[in-house]
Formats: structure tokens, sequence, C-alpha cells
């Protein structure tokens, strides 16, 4: 018999009844190859007869597999599509998240130092000491502590007032300054003895210096104070070591004075207020001999200070001789002058109008070493000039008590117009650069420019007093009261000048002065009204030591304090405000 070859697949899930409808394929069990002998058929293999799958499952078979490979990159998309929206999302929550909480502060919100942290979704200011509120905006300064025009600084947990030169003191309340550099022109006689008085609100120490006898230091009591000096810080012509350097641990007036035979003194110019131009002052020696002769005397303040002195000499061929040089009118005289220097020239002729400019302030101090105007005794002139950029526009000439009679000269830096007024006339004048006009007086006069200028006063000398030199300050120095020294054992007075712009008014402002507290008792007045502008001045004696005087509606007024002792006569500035700080 053949053998038979039968290839026998079996399908346990192909029944006749299909049991599992959720299985799509079909789950084959392992085939089976039986082989059989049949001489019939050898060589032929029967196929067994076995159900094949329908056409339709076949396709359904090919469709889900074709679905399946769309849904592979479908999902990958969708994934890359979920980490692509969570990164921007992150970045634009971390975006605003930083726009709300870091850029609050990124504006600096935290002022004068505060430094700015984060406190949630706001900020929080840590201030510096001295500082305070959400914004470190309030300082201790905010209190304005600082009086006078001084300016405040935060100083750890409390404040430090810098006070503009003329004040002083934790919160710039104390007048006055501390500091001054002199000197004393040449004496007409060996007996003459330079002072020092000084004036202070308070208790303090002062100390002297002079490169001659080294530092002195005295105490300072409360009201008026006086030094001695030795004659030989007098200086001569030329340079010499004769400076002297004054400072105070609390504000002072200073005033130089001249004793003995000639008297006269000067309001004494603090070392702040000091500038690097003057135009000169003197007056015309009587007698054109040494006797009389002027004077101009300069301080240094600091080394290496250049002087250059322009000289006005109103005798033409006359020169002026230094270091066996002559120097004739308009020639500039130049000297290098160390710390506390001083540098002296004279003529017999008037020096008035020269100029003096320098490379750093310096001091000027300037007059006739013994002169007189109508032909008496002579008597020392000496002021302490002021500088340039301290000069005014507008004046007052004060009455003088015991002498109906002055000789006024305006120094003009530049080219100006001078517009006078006395009692008797008004009228109006032209002067050059670096010249000065000159006019008799009785009693009152007002004086304008159209640039600034300097005007100085010559009382006249009579029968028995002698002339003397007084600056005139401007009405823009005034002030609203004074503390003052009156030098002791002279027949002092004291004389007044004051504007009054509201002539309707029916308060009469002379009423109102106050010295020591007790209302001034005024009988010598003068007045004069120009332009609805009533320009008024008085005198009255004063005893000798420290005063106040003020007026009760703290109007601004001039003040000077002159007097005589035997036949010698002397007068200066009570005080002065300085117009132009440093």
């Amino acid at each position: 018999m053949a053998t038979a070859h039968q290839n026998v697949y079996i399908n346990t899930s192909l029944n006749a009844a299909k049991t599992n409808q959720e299985e799509e394929f079909p789950e084959y069990d392992e085939i089976t190859y039986v082989k059989t002998k049949d001489s019939s058929n050898d060589g032929n293999t029967t196929i067994p007869n076995i159900p094949l799958p329908r056409q339709a499952d076949i396709h359904g078979r090919h469709v889900m597999q074709i679905s399946l490979w769309w849904l592979f990159p479908i999902i990958i998309c969708f994934v890359f599509a979920i980490v692509i929206t969570g990164v921007v999302t992150f970045f634009i929550t971390k975006e605003r998240f930083t726009e709300q909480h870091m850029s609050v502060c990124d504006s600096n919100p935290s002022v004068n130092g505060g430094r700015c942290q984060l406190n949630g979704a706001d900020y929080k200011c840590t201030c510096n000491p001295g500082f305070s509120g959400d914004q470190c905006e309030m300082s201790v300064c905010d209190s304005n502590p600082c009086n006078n025009g001084g300016r405040c600084q935060v100083n750890g947990t409390d404040y430090k007032c810098t006070c503009i030169p003329g004040f002083s003191g934790d919160q710039c309340k104390d007048i006055g300054y501390s500091d001054y550099v002199i000197m004393f022109t040449e004496p007409p006689y060996h007996f003459y003895h330079p002072r020092l008085y000084m004036h202070s609100s308070t208790k303090g120490i002062v100390s002297i210096y002079t490169k001659r006898n080294g530092t002195r230091t005295v105490d300072l009591s409360s009201g008026t104070n006086h030094f001695n000096l030795s004659y030989s810080i007098s200086t001569t012509d030329g340079i010499s070591n004769k400076a002297v350097h004054i400072n105070s641990t609390v504000p002072i007036l200073l005033y130089g004075f001249v004793g003995g035979l000639g008297k006269d003194g000067y309001l004494a110019l603090p070392s702040a207020m000091l500038g690097n131009k003057y135009i000169v002052p003197t007056f015309k020696p009587l007698k054109f001999d040494n006797i009389s002769k002027s004077l101009i005397g300069v301080i240094s303040l600091k080394a290496d200070t250049q002087v250059h002195i322009k000289m006005r000499i109103p005798r033409h061929g006359t020169k002026v001789r230094y270091n066996a040089v002559l120097y004739g009118n308009g020639e500039i005289l130049s000297v290098t002058l160390s710390e506390f220097q001083t540098f002296q020239i004279s003529h017999i002729y008037d020096l008035s109008g020269s100029v003096v400019t320098s490379n750093k302030p310096v001091g000027v101090v300037s007059g006739n070493k013994c002169n007189s105007i109508n032909q008496y005794y002579c008597n020392v002139f000496i002021e302490m000039v002021l500088p340039v950029n301290q000069l005014e526009k507008q004046f007052i000439i004060p009455t003088i008590a015991k002498r109906n009679d002055s000789v006024i000269r305006v120094f003009c830096h530049d080219n100006t117009e001078i517009k006078i007024s006395t009692v008797s006339r008004k009228y109006s004048v032209n002067v050059k650069k670096e010249n000065f006009y000159e006019f008799n007086n009785s009693h009152l006069a007002s004086i304008s420019t159209n640039s600034n200028a300097l005007v100085v006063s010559f009382p006249k000398d009579i029968s028995n007093y002698d002339a003397f030199m007084m600056t005139i300050p401007g009405i823009k120095h005034y002030k609203s009261y004074y503390n003052f020294t009156v030098p002791s054992r002279y027949t002092s007075y004291l004389s007044v000048t004051y504007l009054v712009t509201n002539v309707k008014s029916r308060y009469d402002p002379l009423n109102g002065f106050i010295i020591d507290k007790n209302l001034l008792h005024i009988t010598d007045v003068y007045k004069n009204t120009i332009n609805e502008q009533v320009f008024t001045t008085f005198s009255h004696g004063i005893e000798d030591g420290a005063h106040e005087i003020r007026h009760e509606l703290d109007m601004k007024f001039g003040l000077w304090i002159y007097g005589d002792k035997g036949n010698s006569g002397y007068g200066f500035p009570g005080d002065m405000t300085y117009t132009n700080q440093p």
C-alpha cells in the first residue's frame, strides 16, 4: 500500500460555533506533520480538508494592521505636542512670575542707598542709618535743622550741618566768623600800639599767631575782649613776616585798632571773605612827605601767592621804587608771598585807584601813615578794603556827630555812571575805569551806580577833632541787628542809615530802634526823599563796651562806630553782611 503523506493542520479556534467573538485573529496550535506509506499515491501530498479563512476576515485583518501603523506617529505627535506645550507654559509662567515679582526691585524703588528685597508679591526696603519710610525717602534732614542757609547731611543716625561763612554751631545759629588774617601798616611814631578788639557772644578760646612771635592762646569772655600786640608787628615797605592770624573756637567780630598819638581802626574781614581783586583807597598826602604818605598793604593766606599791583600815580613822571626798580603810573609791580607774609608799598603822592590782583585770596589794608584834610594835626588813616566781588551799587552816607562835613570818594573798578543826591543838590557824573570821584558832603547823601563801586568817607578834621577814614558798606550789606564793641576810654558815637520805600506808610521806623533792650530816643535826624524813597540817617552817643542794636520790625540798617580821644579820632563800620559767599 502506498505510503500516504498527510499534512494535518489543527485549528482549535475555528469551531462551527465560534465561542470567542472578541478575538479577531485565530490562534493556531502546533502543526503536526504525519507521514504514511501509500503505494498508490507515493510521492503525492494530500492536503487535509481544513476550512480556509473567509475573505472578509482577511480584509479586516489588513485594515486593522494599516490603522495601527497610522496610530503610532499620531501618538508620537501627541506626546511631542504635550511636551512642547509644557515647556512653553513653563517659560510663560516663569516670565510672568519674574515680571510680577522681580521687576518691582528692578525699578530701584529704594532711594538714598536703601536695599530692595522681594517680600511675597511686593518689595521691602532696608534703609541706611538716618533714613526711613517705605522707600527710604525720609531722612533726619527733612525737618531742615540747619539754619541760615546751612546744608544738612545725614551723619549716621544723626545729621551734620555745613554752615555758610558767617554762621556756625550745630544748627548754624551762631552768627560770626572765627578765622581772620590781618596786618597793621607803617605807624607814624614808635609809641604806636596795635590792638585787637573782639566781640564774642559766648566764652571760648582764641589763638593769635605771628611768624615772629609764634602762637598766643587766650580765653575769650562773653562780650568785649581786647588784646595788645607788639609794636614790632607793624610793617614797613617790602616783604615781611608780619601777618596776624586769629582763630577762635567760637564766632567773633574783630576790629583792628591803632592806639597811641594817632588813632584809627577798621572792621576786619573774615578770611573766608577775602578776594583776589581790589581797587585801593588812600587819600592825598597833605604835606607830600614821608609822615603823610599813602600806604598799600597786602596779606597772603597761602604759600606761593603771586601779587600784582597796577600803580596809579596822579603826578606825571613820578614813580614808586621797589628793589631798585621804578614803577610809573599804569605799570605793574609783582611779588610772590609765602603763607602769612605781608607786603607794603608807599608813596608821598596819592595811590588811590591802584589795583591789586592775585592768584590766591589776599587781604588788603590801605590808607595813610598820618594825614589830615584841613591842615590840623595828622591822624592815622587805615581801613581793611572790601574786595571787588563784595562791592555794591547803592549807598547812604551817614551823618557824623560833631563833624558837619566829610570828603566822600567813590572808587570805580569799571567805567561807571554815578548818581549823587545830597541835601542841597542832585547830579550825575561818569567815571572811567580804575578811577574815583570825590565830593564834599554834609550830614546825608545817597549814591547809586550802574556798576559796583567802593565808597569811603573821610570825616574832616576840625579844631578839636582829627580826621579819619571809614568804609561805607552798601545797602545790601545792611543787617537787621548788630552785636558790636566800642573801644574803651573814648567819647564814642554810633550812626545809623536806613531806606524806607513806602513813603505813604504812617509808621515811622525811627521809633523802633532798640539798643541793649532799651528803646532808643533819637533827636539828630536827617532825611532826604528821592522818587518815593526816604533815605534817613541819625547819630547817637554810645558808651564803651559790648552792645546789641536791632529794630523791632527786623528792618535792615547800616551801622558805624566812631569817636574821639583828645584830638584823635577813629571810625569803622559796626559790622556787615557779605553779599557774595565763596
